[in-house]
Protein backbone atom coordinates (compact mmCIF):
# COMPACT_ATOMS: atom_id res chain seq x y z
CA UNK A 1 0.00 0.00 0.00
CA UNK A 2 1.67 3.00 -1.08
CA UNK A 3 0.85 6.80 0.40
CA UNK A 4 0.35 9.65 -1.86
CA UNK A 5 0.86 12.97 -0.38
CA UNK A 6 -1.60 14.75 -2.75
CA UNK A 7 -4.82 12.78 -1.78
CA UNK A 8 -4.07 12.62 1.67
CA UNK A 9 -6.71 15.26 2.43
CA UNK A 10 -9.17 14.28 0.06
CA UNK A 11 -8.93 10.72 1.34
CA UNK A 12 -9.69 11.78 4.91
CA UNK A 13 -13.84 10.95 4.69
CA UNK A 14 -12.04 7.66 3.54
CA UNK A 15 -9.89 6.99 6.34
CA UNK A 16 -12.93 8.01 8.82
CA UNK A 17 -14.95 4.96 7.59
CA UNK A 18 -12.18 2.32 7.58
CA UNK A 19 -12.00 3.45 11.32
CA UNK A 20 -15.21 2.70 11.68
CA UNK A 21 -14.99 -0.63 9.95
CA UNK A 22 -12.79 -2.10 11.62
CA UNK A 23 -14.04 -0.81 15.20
CA UNK A 24 -16.98 -2.42 14.12
CA UNK A 25 -15.03 -5.73 13.43
CA UNK A 26 -13.36 -5.68 16.24
CA UNK A 27 -16.70 -5.10 18.31
CA UNK A 28 -18.19 -8.38 16.84
CA UNK A 29 -14.85 -10.49 16.29
CA UNK A 30 -15.17 -13.94 18.49
CA UNK A 31 -11.11 -13.21 18.79
CA UNK A 32 -11.87 -10.20 21.59
CA UNK A 33 -12.96 -11.40 24.91
CA UNK A 34 -14.83 -9.00 27.26
CA UNK A 35 -12.38 -7.10 29.89
CA UNK A 36 -11.41 -8.51 33.25
CA UNK A 37 -14.91 -7.43 35.68
CA UNK A 38 -12.03 -6.85 38.15
CA UNK A 39 -9.74 -4.94 35.60
CA UNK A 40 -13.05 -2.86 34.93
CA UNK A 41 -14.15 -2.22 38.61
CA UNK A 42 -9.78 -0.90 39.08
CA UNK A 43 -10.46 1.69 36.09
CA UNK A 44 -14.00 2.85 37.30
CA UNK A 45 -12.33 3.52 40.42
CA UNK A 46 -9.30 5.50 39.01
CA UNK A 47 -11.91 7.48 37.80
CA UNK A 48 -13.80 8.50 39.91
CA UNK A 49 -10.82 9.08 42.00
CA UNK A 50 -9.96 11.53 39.57
CA UNK A 51 -12.70 13.73 39.09
CA UNK A 52 -12.87 13.29 42.73
CA UNK A 53 -9.04 15.12 43.07
CA UNK A 54 -10.11 17.34 39.96
CA UNK A 55 -13.34 18.69 42.39
CA UNK A 56 -11.39 19.22 45.68
CA UNK A 57 -8.73 20.78 43.80
CA UNK A 58 -11.31 23.38 42.17
CA UNK A 59 -12.89 23.89 45.12
CA UNK A 60 -9.64 24.55 47.35
CA UNK A 61 -8.30 27.35 44.47
CA UNK A 62 -11.47 29.12 45.04
CA UNK A 63 -11.29 28.66 48.52
CA UNK A 64 -7.81 30.22 48.38
CA UNK A 65 -8.35 32.91 45.97
CA UNK A 66 -11.18 34.09 48.18
CA UNK A 67 -8.42 34.50 51.25
CA UNK A 68 -6.30 36.31 49.20
CA UNK A 69 -8.27 38.56 48.41
CA UNK A 70 -9.93 39.15 51.86
CA UNK A 71 -6.62 39.42 53.25
CA UNK A 72 -4.88 41.84 50.43
CA UNK A 73 -8.45 44.26 51.04
CA UNK A 74 -7.44 44.06 54.86
CA UNK A 75 -4.11 44.90 54.03
CA UNK A 76 -4.62 47.92 51.67
CA UNK A 77 -7.49 48.97 54.44
CA UNK A 78 -4.84 49.02 56.47
CA UNK A 79 -2.42 50.61 54.41
CA UNK A 80 -4.93 53.38 53.01
CA UNK A 81 -5.41 54.13 56.83
CA UNK A 82 -9.46 53.21 56.05
CA UNK A 83 -9.12 50.10 58.71
CA UNK A 84 -7.64 50.22 61.98
CA UNK A 85 -6.74 47.87 64.80
CA UNK A 86 -5.46 48.74 68.52
CA UNK A 87 -3.35 46.20 68.38
CA UNK A 88 -1.25 46.18 65.71
CA UNK A 89 -0.09 42.37 66.26
CA UNK A 90 -3.48 41.16 65.47
CA UNK A 91 -3.01 41.93 61.88
CA UNK A 92 0.57 40.85 61.90
CA UNK A 93 -0.51 37.67 63.07
CA UNK A 94 -3.75 37.69 60.92
CA UNK A 95 -1.56 38.06 57.87
CA UNK A 96 1.38 35.73 58.66
CA UNK A 97 -1.29 33.26 59.37
CA UNK A 98 -2.81 33.62 56.05
CA UNK A 99 0.45 33.12 54.04
CA UNK A 100 0.85 29.91 56.35
CA UNK A 101 -2.12 28.60 55.64
CA UNK A 102 -2.18 29.09 51.90
CA UNK A 103 1.11 27.33 51.58
CA UNK A 104 0.05 24.61 53.82
CA UNK A 105 -3.42 23.96 51.82
CA UNK A 106 -1.01 24.43 48.65
CA UNK A 107 1.17 21.79 49.92
CA UNK A 108 -1.34 18.72 50.91
CA UNK A 109 -2.98 19.93 47.77
CA UNK A 110 -0.50 18.55 45.69
CA UNK A 111 0.60 15.97 47.75
CA UNK A 112 -2.94 14.56 47.72
CA UNK A 113 -2.97 15.12 43.96
CA UNK A 114 0.11 14.03 43.20
CA UNK A 115 1.42 11.52 45.30
CA UNK A 116 4.33 9.79 45.11
CA UNK A 117 4.92 6.94 43.58
CA UNK A 118 4.46 3.07 44.73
Amino acid sequence: MTFDRDNANASLPDTQAAIRLVKAQLETSPKTKPADPLTTEILEDRRSDRQLRQRYATWFMWILVFQLVAMNTVFILLGLGKLEYRNRWLVEIYIGATVAEVFGVVIVITRGLFPEPR
